[in-house]
């Protein structure tokens, strides 16, 4: 057995081994070979941290060591003005209370451009490395993934953001930032330009909190938002939900069951000429708030799921959110206002299988579903028929009637697909050849991916169609109108930006019931939702 002498020689030898090696790699990994070190080797590894080295990656992860300690090493590496230390890796420590130092190690470090704090208690609000991060001027990186900040910290970090002008990715997952922190750091990243990725999933946020989170980016931005406690639908449930409340009325005893209305004959009793007018007509709200209103919990929804998030990295918000908006309003008898490319055109280089269609369409649905607990049957079957129409358009994947010696192409498959659709979001002509894949399609951090079985996308062979074709058992199949209006939209790509209308969403009132022939119905059924 070694003596303890012998172990705190050992423990000094391997310091200043690792040492000479990091001056030639530029890469000083010490992790778990300091943990329990004695005061001799603890003040060998401040010294040599102090002096003039060729360093620059420095990682401290699972060393275990506390606050005082963490405050010496910091305060050696930013008193050393001849070191040229880029990553700072106190990850997985004992980093606990206020008087931590690395707050100091901000403020004073003119080389640090990523720093990573993951895994360590700090304090809740964070107060002065949120202080010191308002005035720093060079670093780019900031992690602090479960560090068990609160709501105040949300609030803290946002104040800083204000003034920061340089951080580019910062990481806040795995936290408890709340409706409240999501907010105040909404506040703040929508005056901040600088950060282009961002990290916020499994923070409590809600619906409302990632709306303020989001509405803060008007350019494009990687975001990670799932597991914020937003519903997410399953396809399964969904589909028996849709089923039975498209079917109609069972008869009571002796009686026939009233005959359920034409979607003409609803529109016709509630004084309304589109689904888009509908939708107004049933919130008590003028169309395009309502719109506004869904459009808003359906984009939330799906950047909240695993599943369909590597499709918005680095995507402009602002512009994606409005495209989505207005297509939509076009797609169900609203205005004609959309700007962007055509479907097919704009969705040929995502490379969209049907999979991941079933789970965007089920996030409309959930919305839908969420503002008009008790929809008429025959509107659940014209969105399910239109919804339905354009699969064969998005779900391409590639667009199979692009030339293949030419830069540009006619594109006519929209109208082949859908030939009774009209207006702008279904004009073709020549467009630009994408070959490209999106970029979110190259993310394969598998860790940022199916956090939780409600999100995790089901095997091609048991993944249910949103269809009304394919029945199996004692399923029935849902009628397809013969004249559906133009579609609902999936997420879309245009080119031209467009300016958010700043319409609420809070105050929303509860779905109207919709009177006349639709009554007595069973549409009321509670709404079946999942949340993470």
């Amino acid at each position: 057995m070694m003596s303890l002498e012998a172990w705190k020689w050992s423990v000094r030898r391997v310091i200043k081994h690792k040492f000479a090696a990091a001056n030639e790699s530029k890469v000083l990994v010490l992790g778990n070979h300091i943990q329990g070190a004695s005061t001799g080797s603890f003040l060998q590894l401040l010294n040599m941290l102090s002096e003039p080295n060729e360093i620059e990656t420095i990682d401290f992860s699972g060393a275990f060591l506390n606050s005082i300690q963490i405050s010496q090493i910091s305060s050696a590496m930013a008193s050393n003005l001849g070191a040229n230390y880029l990553t700072v890796d106190f990850s997985r420590n004992q980093i606990s209370g206020l008087s931590h130092g690395v707050d100091v190690l901000i403020a004073k470090s003119h080389t640090m451009r990523t720093l990573i704090l993951d895994h360590n208690e700090l304090p809740p609000g964070a107060p002065l490395l949120a202080t010191q991060l308002s005035k720093n001027k060079v670093l780019l990186k900031l992690s602090m993934s479960a560090c068990g900040l609160s709501s105040r910290a949300g609030i803290n970090i946002g104040e800083s953001l204000l003034y920061n002008t340089v951080l580019e990715e910062l990481n806040l997952s795995q936290n408890y930032l709340g409706v409240e922190g999501a907010v105040g750091l909404g506040a703040g990243l929508k005056e901040n330009k600088s950060i282009k990725v961002l990290d916020v999933c499994w923070n409590q946020m809600g619906v409302e909190g990632l709306t303020a989170v989001l509405t803060a980016f008007d350019r494009p931005v990687q975001l990670n938002m799932i597991c914020n406690g937003v519903p997410q639908m399953q396809l399964a449930k969904l589909k028996e939900q849709l089923q039975q409340v498209s079917a109609p009325p069972a008869p009571a005893d002796g009686e026939q069951p009233a005959p359920e209305p034409t979607l003409e004959e609803l529109f016709e009793a509630l004084g309304v000429n589109s689904i888009y007018d509908l939708i107004g007509k049933v919130l008590n709200l003028p169309p395009e708030v309502a719109m506004h209103a869904l459009c808003e919990d359906f984009y939330i929804r799906l950047v909240s799921d695993a599943r369909c998030l590597p499709y918005f990295a680095n995507v402009s918000m602002g512009r994606m959110r409005n495209l989505q908006k207005t297509c939509l309003m076009e797609a169900l008898g609203g205005p004609k206002v959309y700007k962007g490319l055509d479907l097919k055109t704009g969705h040929a280089h995502l490379k969209i299988n049907h999979d991941i269609y079933d789970a965007v369409i089920a996030h409309l649905f959930g919305s839908v579903l969420h503002f008009i607990p008790a929809p008429p049957g025959c509107v659940v079957k014209e969105l399910i028929a239109l919804t339905e129409a354009l699969r064969g358009v998005v779900c391409n994947t590639e667009l199979s009637d692009f030339s293949n010696d030419g830069s540009e192409t006619e594109v006519t498959d929209s109208r082949k697909a859908a030939p009774f659709f009209s207006g702008t979001m279904w004009s073709t002509g020549k467009m630009k050849k994408r070959q490209e894949l999106h970029p979110g399609l190259d993310v394969k951090d598998s860790s940022k991916l199916g956090c939780c079985p409600c999100l995790r996308s089901a095997p091609a062979a048991d993944a249910p169609s949103m269809g009304v074709a394919e029945t199996k058992g004692p399923e029935v199949a849902l009628p397809v109108e013969q004249t559906p209006p133009p579609p609902a939209a999936v997420p879309c790509v245009g080119e031209e930006e467009d300016v958010i209308e700043d319409l609420p969403l809070e105050g929303t009132p509860a779905a109207a019931p919709i009177g006349g022939a639709v009554e007595n119905t069973p549409w009321n059924k509670p709404l079946t939702v999942s949340s993470c």
